[in-house]
């Protein structure tokens, strides 16, 4: 990855001076190309280190609402370039105040997210955290990934989390991507004790959803209690 921050650091500083048109099309080519090429080495990098074991799950405190804030900032822009709509809601029952592993969250989020937009041509994308379940120790949340793009055929679905997997050849040849955000996925949300999944109608969107136990934080003797 070194390497390749350099090379990205090197394009960006050139586009930064005076270029000849021509140039900064090919610069602003290396660029993306070279982007394209370090998101394929990290997804190796992280799929090679789930699959021997040596990526750990942290357990630290967290507040769910900011950290679901931060992953809709992102995706907002990423569906507002290609005029899509997009919406997060947490359901107000949902606490907020948990302890898991915020950083894996967004990461799992993030490939679900912008595999969404990625996806939908038009339309919307909606992230939606509703509770299944609580007691005064831990809570079971739901969350949706929902859009409304090309959908998967019932065959794919089979397939679909395995590394290196696309829907159909067609898919990555006009998309792009390694296939294997969604391997990532759902070996990350596993490691979390947790389990991924997707409903989908072809030409008529998908839903990703991954349900997960977390626990909640303890509440300070007198202070108020957590939402």
């Amino acid at each position: 990855r070194t390497p390749m921050n350099g090379v990205i650091g090197v394009t960006h500083l050139l586009l930064q001076g005076e270029l000849p048109a021509e140039a900064r099309q090919l610069v602003e080519l290396i660029g993306q190309s070279t982007q394209t090429l370090l998101a394929l080495i990290n997804d190796t990098l992280d799929y090679s280190r789930l699959e021997a074991g040596r990526m750990p799950v942290e357990k630290l405190d967290f507040d769910l609402r900011v950290t679901i804030d931060q992953i809709a900032g992102i995706l907002h822009t990423l569906a507002g370039a290609k005029s899509l709509v997009f919406d997060a809601r947490v359901n107000a029952l949902v606490p907020s105040r948990l302890m898991g592993d915020p950083g894996r969250l967004r990461q799992v989020l993030m490939n679900l997210g912008s595999n969404a937009v990625k996806f939908t041509e038009r339309g919307s994308v909606n992230l939606r955290v509703e509770r299944e379940a609580e007691n005064d120790d831990q809570v079971t949340l739901l969350f949706q990934l929902t859009d409304t793009g090309i959908g998967i055929e019932p065959q794919a679905v089979a397939t679909l989390f395995e590394p290196y997997a696309q829907a159909d050849a067609s898919i990555s040849r006009r998309y792009g991507g390694s296939g294997l955000g969604l391997a990532i996925s759902k070996r990350l949300v596993e490691a979390m004790g947790g389990e991924l999944g997707v409903d989908s109608t072809p030409g008529d969107g998908s839903t990703f959803w991954f349900r997960m136990k977390l626990e909640k934080q303890a509440v300070l003797v007198g202070s108020p209690a957590a939402p």
